[in-house]
């Protein structure tokens, strides 16, 4: 899975080779962007009153589905989970994802949790080999790698 390590200003300060690929940036490239220079202009409007949102929820950890916007203009869909580290800063992890970009769907802790176990309980009457019963099974288990990834990185334990 991609990293990325952000300020409160959402400046990039660090990230894992297998985030710089995803991106397709080097390091020092990568520091020198602007703030939310990875995020489409749209998904930026879009997350006015998140920080709020999520600082009111009290849950530490956020989830969700967006697009990275790349500096050589391509868009690429990711799901991510973006938790707050004790120095300030954010880690951000991300993985590619099947859904189309330009939809983006941000979730906490415990509205992750609550939607993969009901995706699970869809799954339950949902006839395997279907499109329907292959979206719902993508669905879990995108939740339950970002729940999974982000708690494994607030343990300290190294990825999954």
């Amino acid at each position: 899975m991609a990293m990325l390590v952000l300020d409160r200003d959402g400046r990039y300060l660090d990230a894992s080779p297998a985030a710089l690929d995803l991106i397709g940036v080097g390091l020092d490239e990568l520091r020198a962007l602007p703030p939310n220079a990875l995020t489409p202009e749209e998904e930026v409007r879009d997350a006015d009153g998140l920080e709020e949102a999520w600082i009111e929820s009290r849950e530490p950890d956020l989830y969700g589905h967006g697009t990275l916007r790349r500096p050589d203009g391509r868009r690429v869909a990711v799901a991510f989970a973006v938790s707050p580290k004790s120095d300030g800063t954010f880690v951000a992890l991300l993985r590619p994802d099947d859904r189309q970009p330009g939809v983006p769907r941000l979730y906490t802790a415990g509205e992750a949790l609550a939607a993969w176990r009901a995706a699970e309980r869809r799954l339950e009457v949902v006839t395997p080999g279907t499109e329907e019963y292959a979206d719902l099974a993508g669905e879990i288990e995108s939740f339950r790698n970002a729940y999974h990834g982000a708690f494994d990185r607030r343990l300290g334990r190294s990825e999954r």
